[in-house]
């Protein structure tokens, strides 16, 4: 049976999935961080919050990694959308992931390379997204897309900012908070990762006040599409 870690930064952008788990048992991975392990679309599933921004996803990943041995590791929550295409609560689910913060070009590396590893984070393995992108997906009433989504320690929410990633990287569909520090240290354990992201806010001036209101829909799609995804994952698996 396919064993799938499924990691959200914050409560609600997990709770959605976690009603939907069966036979749920609790454990502590550390003193402070519990771990939900259970069944949902007839895979083995583990449920954990990890914490806001890219040390908390980098090191409870890294946990629960040693743990368990698992098959697929997705990153689920909300993000500031960064194409026109895309409105508040449509959904991204990453080919690619990259750190948008990291910076070391002066020693020949490329914006958001860490040393020693490739520039963008490839989400390797996973071809039934793609079955589920050309497939259900646009059984949906929002936009649900495969692109890169780009990572740093910051809230996006002033058109300065916003023009920087835009420049450095103009094929970015999202931006957010911890999904390039799960896809390192997936990436090290070598297992395969999905960063599944809706679109709370446009990462504008106006982002702090539409992420508010709209963080409970983003949170509710973005579990959606992970639970579409695994009914995809299980019938490709068994």
């Amino acid at each position: 049976m396919m064993r799938v870690l499924i990691l959200a930064a914050m409560d609600i952008e997990y709770q959605f999935l976690y009603e939907s788990l069966e036979d749920v048992t609790e454990h502590k991975i550390t003193p402070w961080i519990t771990g939900y392990d259970g069944y949902l679309s007839g895979l083995f599933v583990t449920i954990i919050k990890m914490g806001i921004a890219k040390v908390n996803a980098g090191v409870v990943t890294g946990l629960a990694l040693q743990r368990h041995t698992y098959d697929l590791v997705i990153n689920t929550g909300v993000a500031g959308g960064l194409h026109e295409s895309l409105q508040v609560g449509d959904v991204v689910v990453s080919d690619m992931v990259a750190y948008h913060d990291v910076d070391v070009r002066a020693f020949g590396y490329m914006l958001g390379q860490v040393p020693g590893l490739e520039p963008i984070f490839d989400s390797q393995d996973s071809s039934f997204v793609s079955s589920y992108i050309n497939g259900v997906a646009h059984n949906h009433d929002y936009i649900v897309r495969s692109g890169l989504i780009v990572t740093g320690d910051q809230f996006i929410g002033s058109e300065d900012h916003l023009h920087q990633i835009h420049k450095h990287f103009p094929s970015a569909l999202a931006v957010e908070m911890e999904g390039a520090a799960v896809a390192h240290v997936a990436t090290l354990f070598k297992v395969p990762f999905i960063v599944i992201r809706a679109i709370s806010d446009k990462a504008d001036g106006k982002a702090p006040m539409t992420y508010e209101e709209f963080l409970e829909l983003a949170s509710r799609r973005s579990s959606q599409i992970v639970r579409e995804l695994l009914y995809v994952a299980s019938t490709k698996s068994g």
